[in-house]
Protein backbone atom coordinates (compact mmCIF):
# COMPACT_ATOMS: atom_id res chain seq x y z
CA UNK A 1 0.00 0.00 0.00
CA UNK A 2 3.03 2.11 0.64
CA UNK A 3 5.09 1.51 -1.81
CA UNK A 4 1.99 2.38 -4.31
CA UNK A 5 1.11 5.88 -2.56
CA UNK A 6 4.99 6.37 -3.24
CA UNK A 7 5.21 5.69 -6.98
CA UNK A 8 1.90 7.64 -7.05
CA UNK A 9 3.70 10.65 -6.10
CA UNK A 10 6.79 10.18 -7.61
CA UNK A 11 4.97 10.27 -10.92
CA UNK A 12 3.12 13.04 -10.02
CA UNK A 13 5.88 15.23 -8.81
CA UNK A 14 7.59 13.66 -12.02
CA UNK A 15 4.38 15.14 -14.36
CA UNK A 16 4.38 18.49 -12.59
CA UNK A 17 8.42 18.66 -13.25
CA UNK A 18 7.30 18.62 -17.05
CA UNK A 19 5.05 20.82 -17.11
CA UNK A 20 7.30 22.97 -15.51
CA UNK A 21 9.66 23.26 -18.35
CA UNK A 22 7.36 23.78 -21.20
CA UNK A 23 5.96 27.17 -19.15
CA UNK A 24 9.07 27.95 -18.98
CA UNK A 25 10.47 30.87 -21.23
CA UNK A 26 13.70 30.26 -22.78
CA UNK A 27 16.44 33.07 -21.11
CA UNK A 28 18.00 35.03 -24.12
CA UNK A 29 21.84 34.49 -23.99
CA UNK A 30 23.54 37.28 -22.01
CA UNK A 31 25.22 39.87 -23.66
CA UNK A 32 29.04 39.21 -24.17
CA UNK A 33 31.17 41.78 -22.01
CA UNK A 34 32.19 44.99 -23.83
CA UNK A 35 35.44 44.82 -21.46
CA UNK A 36 36.53 41.15 -22.55
CA UNK A 37 35.13 41.73 -26.31
CA UNK A 38 37.55 40.64 -28.96
CA UNK A 39 40.04 43.86 -29.39
CA UNK A 40 39.27 46.01 -32.73
CA UNK A 41 42.64 46.46 -34.69
CA UNK A 42 43.54 49.87 -34.66
CA UNK A 43 44.23 52.29 -37.59
CA UNK A 44 47.98 52.99 -37.73
CA UNK A 45 48.51 56.92 -38.04
CA UNK A 46 50.13 57.35 -40.85
CA UNK A 47 54.06 58.82 -40.88
CA UNK A 48 54.32 62.21 -40.92
CA UNK A 49 55.48 63.73 -44.39
CA UNK A 50 59.17 63.58 -45.02
CA UNK A 51 60.62 67.02 -44.60
CA UNK A 52 61.75 68.64 -48.14
CA UNK A 53 65.56 68.69 -48.67
CA UNK A 54 67.15 72.36 -49.52
CA UNK A 55 66.45 73.28 -52.83
CA UNK A 56 67.62 76.05 -55.38
CA UNK A 57 70.70 78.25 -54.17
CA UNK A 58 70.60 77.14 -50.72
CA UNK A 59 70.97 73.72 -51.74
CA UNK A 60 74.71 74.62 -52.66
CA UNK A 61 76.79 74.22 -49.46
CA UNK A 62 79.96 76.38 -50.21
CA UNK A 63 81.62 77.43 -47.51
CA UNK A 64 79.56 79.69 -44.78
CA UNK A 65 76.95 79.15 -47.01
CA UNK A 66 74.01 81.60 -46.28
CA UNK A 67 70.76 82.36 -47.96
CA UNK A 68 68.55 85.50 -47.04
CA UNK A 69 67.00 85.06 -50.15
CA UNK A 70 65.51 81.92 -52.40
CA UNK A 71 67.55 83.05 -55.22
CA UNK A 72 70.70 84.67 -53.15
CA UNK A 73 73.76 82.80 -52.06
CA UNK A 74 76.35 84.33 -50.20
CA UNK A 75 79.27 82.54 -48.01
CA UNK A 76 82.88 81.23 -49.43
CA UNK A 77 85.17 80.18 -51.90
CA UNK A 78 83.13 77.37 -53.82
CA UNK A 79 84.61 74.64 -55.36
CA UNK A 80 83.81 73.61 -59.23
CA UNK A 81 81.45 71.15 -58.11
CA UNK A 82 79.44 73.64 -56.11
CA UNK A 83 79.65 75.83 -59.72
CA UNK A 84 78.21 72.52 -61.55
CA UNK A 85 75.58 72.62 -58.81
CA UNK A 86 74.83 76.01 -59.18
CA UNK A 87 74.47 75.61 -63.06
CA UNK A 88 71.94 73.21 -62.37
CA UNK A 89 69.86 74.86 -59.80
CA UNK A 90 69.71 77.88 -62.33
CA UNK A 91 72.37 80.54 -61.05
CA UNK A 92 73.24 82.97 -63.36
CA UNK A 93 75.50 84.82 -62.22
CA UNK A 94 78.90 84.16 -59.83
CA UNK A 95 80.65 87.66 -58.54
CA UNK A 96 84.00 86.86 -56.32
CA UNK A 97 85.08 89.18 -54.16
CA UNK A 98 88.83 87.81 -53.73
CA UNK A 99 91.30 90.26 -54.04
CA UNK A 100 94.74 89.37 -57.25
CA UNK A 101 96.72 88.71 -54.55
CA UNK A 102 94.07 85.42 -53.53
CA UNK A 103 94.52 84.33 -56.99
CA UNK A 104 95.35 80.84 -56.34
CA UNK A 105 92.83 79.83 -54.59
CA UNK A 106 90.35 80.82 -57.12
CA UNK A 107 92.59 80.36 -60.23
CA UNK A 108 90.15 77.86 -62.22
CA UNK A 109 87.14 79.93 -61.18
CA UNK A 110 86.54 82.31 -63.98
CA UNK A 111 86.90 79.84 -66.63
CA UNK A 112 84.41 77.29 -64.88
CA UNK A 113 82.40 79.39 -64.54
CA UNK A 114 82.00 80.47 -67.95
CA UNK A 115 82.02 77.09 -69.61
CA UNK A 116 78.80 76.03 -67.65
CA UNK A 117 77.52 79.42 -69.18
CA UNK A 118 77.14 81.52 -66.23
CA UNK A 119 78.19 84.96 -66.00
CA UNK A 120 81.74 85.57 -63.84
CA UNK A 121 82.17 88.96 -62.25
CA UNK A 122 85.12 90.24 -60.59
CA UNK A 123 84.93 92.70 -57.56
CA UNK A 124 88.21 92.85 -55.03
CA UNK A 125 87.68 93.93 -51.61
CA UNK A 126 90.54 93.53 -49.11
CA UNK A 127 89.80 92.18 -46.32
CA UNK A 128 91.84 94.22 -44.31
CA UNK A 129 91.83 97.82 -45.96
CA UNK A 130 88.64 97.35 -46.87
CA UNK A 131 89.50 98.32 -49.88
CA UNK A 132 87.00 98.36 -52.55
CA UNK A 133 84.04 99.07 -50.00
CA UNK A 134 82.79 101.56 -51.81
CA UNK A 135 79.48 103.51 -52.54
CA UNK A 136 80.28 102.51 -56.33
CA UNK A 137 81.03 98.81 -55.83
CA UNK A 138 78.01 98.46 -53.81
CA UNK A 139 75.53 100.00 -56.79
CA UNK A 140 77.04 97.43 -59.16
CA UNK A 141 76.23 94.49 -56.72
CA UNK A 142 72.73 96.26 -56.66
CA UNK A 143 72.78 96.02 -60.33
CA UNK A 144 73.84 92.25 -60.56
CA UNK A 145 71.75 91.15 -57.87
CA UNK A 146 68.46 91.89 -60.75
CA UNK A 147 70.06 88.96 -62.56
CA UNK A 148 69.71 86.59 -59.85
CA UNK A 149 69.55 83.69 -59.10
CA UNK A 150 73.29 84.19 -57.90
CA UNK A 151 76.54 83.57 -55.80
CA UNK A 152 78.19 86.01 -54.15
CA UNK A 153 81.57 84.65 -52.42
CA UNK A 154 85.02 85.87 -51.20
CA UNK A 155 87.09 83.59 -49.09
CA UNK A 156 84.61 83.11 -46.17
CA UNK A 157 81.59 85.57 -46.54
CA UNK A 158 82.80 88.65 -44.60
CA UNK A 159 83.20 91.37 -47.55
CA UNK A 160 80.16 90.10 -48.66
CA UNK A 161 78.36 91.05 -46.01
CA UNK A 162 80.19 94.05 -46.30
CA UNK A 163 79.32 95.00 -49.31
CA UNK A 164 75.52 93.99 -48.87
CA UNK A 165 75.75 96.56 -45.54
CA UNK A 166 76.73 99.15 -47.92
CA UNK A 167 74.00 98.45 -50.67
CA UNK A 168 71.60 98.84 -48.13
CA UNK A 169 72.74 101.92 -46.94
CA UNK A 170 73.42 103.09 -51.06
CA UNK A 171 70.90 101.59 -52.21
CA UNK A 172 67.78 100.37 -50.91
CA UNK A 173 67.99 103.17 -48.26
CA UNK A 174 68.42 101.82 -45.00
CA UNK A 175 69.89 103.53 -41.95
CA UNK A 176 73.28 102.48 -40.73
CA UNK A 177 71.89 100.21 -37.44
CA UNK A 178 69.76 98.06 -40.23
CA UNK A 179 72.21 97.97 -42.69
CA UNK A 180 74.93 97.13 -40.79
CA UNK A 181 71.94 93.89 -39.77
CA UNK A 182 71.87 93.33 -43.00
CA UNK A 183 75.44 92.72 -43.62
CA UNK A 184 75.36 90.71 -40.67
CA UNK A 185 72.52 88.59 -42.10
CA UNK A 186 74.81 88.09 -45.21
CA UNK A 187 78.19 86.91 -43.75
CA UNK A 188 79.46 89.70 -41.79
CA UNK A 189 81.02 88.96 -38.31
CA UNK A 190 84.51 90.67 -38.11
CA UNK A 191 84.81 93.52 -35.69
CA UNK A 192 87.25 94.81 -37.92
CA UNK A 193 85.46 94.69 -40.65
CA UNK A 194 82.76 95.77 -38.85
CA UNK A 195 84.21 99.10 -38.30
CA UNK A 196 85.02 99.78 -41.10
CA UNK A 197 81.91 99.39 -42.68
CA UNK A 198 79.96 101.77 -39.59
CA UNK A 199 83.11 104.33 -40.80
CA UNK A 200 82.04 104.43 -44.39
CA UNK A 201 78.47 105.21 -43.40
CA UNK A 202 79.40 107.95 -40.79
CA UNK A 203 81.03 109.47 -43.60
CA UNK A 204 78.61 109.48 -45.74
CA UNK A 205 76.02 110.37 -43.34
CA UNK A 206 78.04 113.04 -42.23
Amino acid sequence: MLTMFTRATALSLLLLGAAGCKDKKTEPAPAADPKIADPQPTEQASPPAPTPASSGVASIAIPHALSTSTDILTGGQPTEEHLTLAKSNGVKVVVNLRTAAEEKDYATEPKKVEELGMKYVHIPIDSKTGEGLNEENAKKLATLLAEKPAIIHCGSGQRVGALFALKAFYVDGATPDVALQTGKDNGLSKPELEKIVVDIMAKKKG
